[in-house]
Order: structure tokens, then C-alpha cells, then sequence
């Protein structure tokens, strides 16, 4: 239950933060890259769009170096079985000689 209240606390908070930044943010911006010209938009609807652009940007560098690190583990693993298979077999070789 109290989980419920502390994401309920967290969305009151960023609505009331959007709602802000939404209300200061009015004056609207054109951004210019090289010859191509965006529409004339809030300063807001810009900032929330980077905002989230990067949220998602860093969430997809989550991922690929989550799979990366997965991947090395796996391979780790198979290796060291490889070599507790080697070290039991060089054990029991060693027993019978």
C-alpha cells in the first residue's frame, strides 16, 4: 500500500512540474538546422521533446548494454564449466595412475 502512495506523490509532483514548466515555457521557438526550419512551436513542446527523446535514447543504451553484458556471462559460464569438467577429469585421471 505504500508503495501506491509514493507513485501516486511522484505523479502528482511531475504533473505539477509539467504544468509549470508548460505555463513559464510559452514563447514559441523555431530551431534552424543548416537550411531546414521546424515549425514555430512553445519553448515547452521543445524542451519535453528532448527530454524525452533522451529518456528513450538512454533507455535503448540500457538495453544494448544489458544484451552485451548478458552475452559475456554466458559465455563465462560455458567456460567455466569447460574448465570444472577439465579439473574433474585431470582430478579422477590423477586417482586411477
Amino acid at each position: 500500500m505504500a508503495w501506491i502512495r509514493k507513485v501516486a506523490l511522484i505523479v502528482v509532483v511531475l504533473v505539477a512540474l509539467i504544468g509549470g514548466a508548460l505555463a513559464v515555457n510559452q514563447t514559441e521557438i523555431a530551431l534552424q538546422f543548416l537550411i531546414w526550419e521546424t515549425p514555430n512551436l512553445p519553448a515547452f513542446w521543445w524542451l519535453l521533446g528532448f527530454f524525452v527523446s533522451g529518456g528513450v535514447l538512454g533507455w535503448l543504451l540500457a538495453f544494448v548494454l544489458s544484451l552485451q553484458s548478458r552475452m559475456e556471462q554466458r559465455r563465462t559460464r560455458r567456460e567455466l564449466e569447460q574448465c570444472r569438467e577439465e579439473l574433474h577429469k585431470l582430478r579422477t585421471m590423477a586417482l586411477h595412475d
